[in-house]
């Protein structure tokens, strides 16, 4: 029975291939007479690949495909370098993307508004120099036991209302912190003595603590008290190379009663 079976299978087939090897011909013909040539010309076009004027699909960099064409957009990018060492220099960033073709200016570092260090902002002309930073931290690995993480950041933040404070005192001051309240510009001065400093080089500022201080036992609740504010100072020198001795050797001295933290400003 299943013999029977394949035989009619077979029988049907021979009797359908007649009619389809006309239809193709007939159809072949037809396209050359559209074309003005003649019916092989029409096969071989056939046989190509190729039917009328529409061209088959294909694969790159062969006939019938259209590569796309990548547009990259001229405008700058930012991202965001977080993780970054406590203490770690613009000129350390800078040795570290070696070869990515950074300028100074576009290496920033971003504070919050207790002037104390967030990130640091990148610049880059498109987004190929962004994906070839991100391909440096994946060869680089650590920057001072750190590992590095940089994003895209949608907006600058280097032109923010502190930043406009700070930016006068980059590259060559240091930022003092924990201020005694009672400490004014002739005691920062005379912390830093057998220093030059810049005149009119010192700016103290007044920020509020992320908690509230304590009375006693008790948590001091009036928002304007002065237990509530801590200060900073900003301390411009002569040259960094001024800035980064006094870094060195100042550090954990003492203004008046209370022991300082100075970081350099970048």
């Amino acid at each position: 029975m299943q013999a029977l079976v394949r035989l009619a299978r077979r029988s049907s087939l021979q009797n359908a291939l007649p009619s389809f090897q006309q239809g193709f011909v007939t159809r072949a013909a037809a396209q050359s007479e559209l074309a003005g040539g003649d019916g092989a010309s029409a096969q071989s076009e056939v046989g190509a690949g190729v039917v009328g004027d529409v061209p088959a699909p294909g694969v790159a960099g062969l006939p019938g495909f259209a590569a796309p064409v990548a547009k990259m957009s001229s405008s700058k990018v930012y991202a965001r370098l977080s993780n970054c060492p406590k203490y770690a220099f613009k000129s350390d960033i800078l040795a570290y993307f070696e070869g990515c073709n950074f300028e100074p200016h576009q290496v920033v570092t971003i504070y919050d508004e207790k002037y104390r260090q967030r990130f640091i902002q990148l610049e880059f002309d498109n987004m190929e120099g962004f994906r070839q930073a991100q391909r440096t931290i994946v060869r680089q690995g650590r920057l001072g036991g750190r590992y590095l993480k940089l994003d895209l950041e949608s907006r600058r933040y280097d032109e923010d209302d502190i930043h406009k404070i700070v930016k006068p005192f980059r590259g060559q001051s240091l930022l003092m912190m924990q201020v005694p309240n009672e400490a004014n510009h002739e005691d920062v001065q005379r912390f830093f003595e057998g220093y030059n400093l810049l005149s009119n080089a010192v700016k103290i500022l007044t920020v509020r603590k992320d908690l509230p201080a304590y009375v006693g036992r008790k948590i001091n609740t009036s928002p304007n008290s002065p237990a509530n504010f801590e200060r900073r100072a900003l301390v411009k020198f002569s040259s960094p190379l001024e800035a980064a001795r006094a870094l060195r050797a100042k550090h954990g001295q003492f203004c008046l009663n209370k022991g300082i933290d100075l970081r350099f400003v970048q």
